[in-house]
């Protein structure tokens, strides 16, 4: 794996760079229409750059946004960088901010797929297909330990 850095920001403002990956993954590449909401604004915003330029990106909600679970979604890698490890380094950077922040359970809405590379993070599929804009989804889930121990 190449040199890289990582960018996380708390909303989507000040990272551009995420959501010009998002604009070209799932809107122009995969034909989604309804890519940014709400959840935006108050979201941990990830951007994995190699060199200087924006490879990957992914979002984290907080449990408080999402119902009783951390969410992770927007996994976007740019086509040439694909299958490179630069999407499971951005979800474990993403892992490593639920652990320091006391652990729990990680929700996320897999792209059919996209479900062989969860699984290989860890991720479990529970549930029925659901359907997101005409693509089919299943939901995943895995548990992260907190980093310190209580007690």
């Amino acid at each position: 794996m190449k040199a890289c850095f990582v960018k996380i920001t708390r909303g989507l403002s000040p990272n551009p760079d995420a959501a010009v990956l998002r604009r070209d993954v799932f809107m122009q590449e995969q034909g989604f229409q309804n890519e940014f909401d709400e959840a935006d604004e108050t979201a941990l915003h990830l951007t994995v750059y190699v060199g200087n330029e924006p490879v990957a990106t992914a979002r984290l909600l907080w449990p408080a946004c999402a119902g009783k679970a951390w969410h992770i979604g927007r996994v976007a890698v740019r086509r040439p960088f694909r299958s490179q490890g630069w999407g499971a380094l951005a979800v474990r950077k993403l892992e490593q901010q639920v652990k320091v922040r006391g652990g729990g359970t990680i929700e996320l809405l897999a792209q059919l797929p996209a479900i062989p590379f969860y699984e290989k993070l860890g991720y479990t599929a529970f549930g029925g297909q659901e359907d997101d804009e005409g693509c089919p989804h299943r939901r995943m889930k895995k548990e992260i330990p907190p980093f310190f121990e209580k007690g």
